[in-house]
């Protein structure tokens, strides 16, 4: 077993996630199937992990960047300055310098204030206006409060623009973070649709809509990625029929929220009397004499963990087979940090078979943003990254024009797994 052995390798103290690369190129897959006419600018912000990046830079891809950093990390990695968005509406002089120097021409604005500064250091560009999403309902973050522009501030801007001696080439969205309803695409397409008319009575001729990210990405919304694609799809044939516009679309959480599973170690425990209470968990009864389990891991909110745990259907299981977790009782349990901070919890409440220490929690869907806010907080280890290829019935790879390559490439950086039942 992959995890156990791992776990007998590393210290206690040292926590490790583990990078399914099958999956991602399932979701890729699952992308072409669903949304082929509209191409993916991977987020590199959910997930840097720069053998991730090198597999998305040599499957062709295109990359949403809203750093120099991460221009540069896309760049280094054998990207082409062309498959850049730089998707950020504020940005530094030094960064819009060195989007000159290195040729990225595509970027996003949503002021005016912003495109008189791209007008002085980067006049060249092509650009594409933000505007703000219709009736998002993301889970946690509204986007429209930070960034975008209403219809008729568009509508200005476009004029500016033209006053200006600007080239705009189209305009981008963003519904929010795993948008929960679908039809926030397809009148926020309609609007672009009213927003393209207005521009080309300018004297623009907009070749570019970009629909932005929120697709979900943990296996329980597999079916819900069906709805949104189902309305994207709809709205973009309704509104675009003619094909003359290029579709993208800056998904992040969806390629990579999957595919990664963190393991933490059980440093310490300790039981906590509560008033009785009866909840059902899981085939097992939990005790009625209202005992609790507080649990301490080597990870926590400073590193892997950032309590968004509903918006990427975040959960943990005891890495124990099947038939020993059958055994266990079930608390109503606490999983703390390790840091010596109070506000270092990762979950105030859940339920699980008893666990004790030196036993190792999983944690699935982790993939979107944990190891892009990891931090060392009181000088603890980051987690280390296990890649991993595991045995996927449902991928095909016949899509992937250099298969060859992409097969070496596999080889030397990640670790099979035949069994594609794995834990």
């Amino acid at each position: 077993d992959f995890m156990k052995i791992t776990t007998e390798q590393l210290s206690p103290e040292q926590t490790f996630f583990v990078l399914d690369f099958a999956d991602i190129l399932w979701k890729i897959q699952l992308w072409k199937e669903k949304l082929p006419n509209v191409v993916p600018f991977y987020a590199v912000k959910v997930h840097a992990d720069p053998v991730l990046v090198r597999l998305f830079a040599l499957l062709g891809f295109s990359f949403d960047c809203s750093t120099k950093g991460e221009i540069d990390l896309f760049l280094k990695n054998g990207g082409k300055p062309q498959n850049v968005i730089y998707a950020h509406t504020i940005k530094p002089y030094s960064s819009l310098k060195y989007a000159s120097e290195v040729e990225v021409d595509l970027m996003t604005f949503d002021s005016e204030e912003e495109l008189l500064k791209i007008k002085k250091f980067y006049p060249t560009t092509r650009l594409v206006v933000r505007i703000k999403a219709e009736s998002p309902k993301s889970l946690y973050y509204d986007l429209n409060t930070k960034y975008g522009s209403a219809q008729e501030e568009v509508k200005q801007l476009l004029i500016k623009a033209k006053d200006s001696d600007m080239n705009v080439v189209g305009i981008s969205f963003h519904v929010g973070a795993c948008c929960a309803d679908p039809t926030s695409y397809s009148k926020t397409i309609r609007t672009c649709r009213i927003l393209f008319d207005f521009a080309e009575e300018l004297g623009f001729h907009f070749t570019l809509l970009d629909i932005g990210g929120g697709f979900c990405g943990s296996r329980e919304k597999e079916q819900f990625f069906d709805e949104v694609s189902s309305e994207i799809r709809n709205g973009v044939k309704k509104y675009f029929p003619d094909n003359s516009v290029r579709v993208i679309a800056e998904p992040g959480c969806y390629f990579v929220g999957s595919a990664q599973r963190n393991v933490t170690c059980v440093l310490g425990k300790k039981t906590v009397n509560k008033l009785p209470r009866q909840i059902n968990g899981d085939q097992h009864e939990i005790e009625e004499n209202g005992v609790e389990k507080h649990y301490f891991v080597n990870d926590g909110y400073y590193g892997s963990f950032f309590r968004q745990f509903e918006l990427y259907d975040i959960y943990a299981r005891p890495l124990l087979k099947q038939e020993e977790i059958k055994k266990r009782q079930v608390y109503k349990s606490t999983i703390w940090g390790q840091t010596c901070c109070s506000e270092d919890y990762i979950m105030p409440e859940c339920t699980l078979p008893e666990v004790t220490d030196g036993e190792y929690l999983v944690w699935e869907n982790m993939g979107a943003y944990s190891f892009a806010v990891a931090t060392e907080f009181t000088v603890v280890p980051l987690p280390q990254a296990k890649r991993v290829f595991i045995k996927n019935s449902r991928l095909q790879l016949d899509w992937i024009q250099n298969l060859d390559e992409i097969t070496n490439f596999l080889i030397n950086n990640v670790v099979l797994i035949e069994n594609e039942s794995f834990p």
